[in-house]
Parts: C-alpha cells; sequence; structure tokens
C-alpha cells in the first residue's frame, strides 16, 4: 500500500512540475498587461478569433456561462478592477466542473 501511495505522490509531483512553467508563464503575461491595452481590447468591435477564444476562456474559468464577445467586454468594463481580479485569481481553486 506505500509503495502505491508513493507512486501516486511521485506522479502528482511529475504533473505539478510540468504546470508550474505554465503558471509561471501566465502570471508573467498578466503582469505585462498594462490598462491602455486593455481599454484598447474592450474597444475591439469585431477583434479576431483567437482574441475571442482567449476571452471565453478567462470568462469560463471566472465562473461565466455567457462567453460572447459582448459578455467579455462587460467583463473588462473597469479595465483595472479587471486586470486585479485577474492578478489575484487563484488558479488553484478552479471549480472542478470547468477544468473538466
Amino acid at each position: 500500500m506505500a509503495a502505491n501511495a508513493n507512486k501516486i505522490k511521485e506522479d502528482a509531483n511529475k504533473e505539478l512540475a510540468a504546470a508550474v512553467p505554465a503558471m509561471e508563464a501566465a502570471a508573467d503575461a498578466v503582469n505585462c498587461l498594462d490598462i491602455k491595452m486593455l481599454q484598447e481590447l474592450k474597444g475591439f468591435g469585431s477583434p479576431h478569433d483567437d482574441v475571442v477564444r482567449v476571452c471565453a476562456a478567462v470568462l469560463i474559468m471566472k465562473g461565466e456561462k455567457n462567453t460572447t464577445w459582448n459578455s467579455a467586454q462587460k467583463m473588462m468594463g473597469n479595465p483595472q478592477k479587471f486586470k486585479d481580479s485577474l492578478v489575484s485569481f487563484d488558479a488553484n481553486n478552479i471549480a472542478e466542473k470547468v477544468t473538466n
């Protein structure tokens, strides 16, 4: 039984080690955003599909069901508050239904 527990622990540590660089890259990406960039982004009338997908992913991570561009613009309504919410986002406690 101890061998099985050690194997599970080892597998979990490998997965965590693989995830850490992605989490650090995401934090760096958020930190490089400035308010003017976010104001410009929310002002786009019809952004590239990749922009819409990223914003939809953020909405999903925040637990929103409506992932339209209009919802994304509302989410960014106050750019400073939006950035603060990204900086303080607790990625360690995302609801399981969101990640599945």
